[in-house]
């Protein structure tokens, strides 16, 4: 087998300078706050880039860390060594500069190169999946935001949650998870369909591409119906692979009196922690645009 090499440029441009994204991707500090739960870093060639702990896919000990640095430009790009999967691999940040429609904007790319494919279930979504969660929690720890998601790799039942209060009551926020018309809004479905019952299909007539090939996704099944409370269905995996078993979905809403209504979510049922990919930052989106739909702020 030959050489994989993956290569994903995170799509949202990130906050902050190139000299504060760098830092960010180079500072023990840092990397303790969005990557790894303990690293040790250098700052030249040879010296070590070791990260360890619960965040860390593999779950490696201290003495199992042994990333080193191998290229080093300021303010441009780092490259270092990890033995993950059974395999000697190579990672590389790179800050790359693109024109926005108000000027420059920065954004982050991620390559990293296996001698072979491991061998692994569903290994390059496993891959794919492992830097759409780092990328995702760089994003948000550039934000400013200090409650993101970070899956604990050890973690055998593995749940995203995300939740806030919406200045509406229950019946508007529920309306906004239901009424094709509002699901518009906060979600991009070009044509959202639901019927709103227990055993009643929820659809949003997405179709998109997964490796150049065109996917659509199928409608979901509710699970569960209790208007103005609770909102739960299937949803499958989002590459539409067969052997992914599907998922769970659960909109909790919470009457807190005065025209406030606490909305939670709960996705759960994912097979490997890895399999959150980019989910939690995705929700917290959606989330977000939900609270205003129901505000009438949309």
């Amino acid at each position: 087998m030959s050489e994989y090499r993956y290569e994903y440029l995170f799509p949202v441009p990130l906050s902050g300078s190139r000299e504060e994204i760098f830092r960010a991707m180079t500072t023990a500090e840092c990397l303790r706050e969005w990557f790894a739960e303990h690293a040790e870093i250098g700052t030249a060639v040879g010296e070590p880039f070791r990260f360890w702990g619960r965040f860390t896919y593999g779950l490696p000990s201290r003495e199992q860390a042994d990333q080193q640095i191998r290229g080093w430009q300021v303010n441009d790009r780092v490259s270092f060594s990890w033995r993950l999967l059974d395999r000697d691999t190579d990672v590389t940040w790179s800050v790359i500069e693109e024109r926005g429609d108000d000027g420059p904007v920065q954004k982050f790319k991620v390559t990293h190169s296996f001698p072979t494919l491991p061998d692994q279930s569903r290994p390059e979504a496993l891959i794919d999946d492992l830097w759409r969660i780092y990328t995702g929690c760089l994003c948000f720890y550039l934000k400013g935001d200090q409650d993101f998601y970070r899956p604990d790799f050890g973690d055998d039942s593995p749940e995203v949650r995300c939740e806030l209060v919406i200045n509406a009551p229950p019946s508007r926020v529920f309306a906004a998870l239901i009424e094709p018309d509002q699901i518009k809004k906060w979600f991009p479905a070009p044509n959202p369909s639901v019927d709103p019952r227990v055993g009643g299909e929820y659809g949003f007539g997405l179709s998109y591409e997964v490796d150049g090939e065109k996917v659509e996704p199928p409608p979901m099944t509710i699970s569960a119906f209790e208007p103005d409370h609770v909102l739960e269905m299937n949803w499958p995996d989002w590459r539409t692979d067969p052997n992914v078993p599907d998922q769970t979905i659960r909109w909790e809403l919470t009457n807190l009196g005065d025209g406030r209504t606490r909305l939670l979510l709960r996705h759960f049922g994912f097979t490997r922690a890895v399999d959150v990919s980019d989910y939690p930052f995705g929700w917290q989106e959606f989330l977000d645009k939900i609270q205003q739909v129901a505000e009438g702020q949309a």
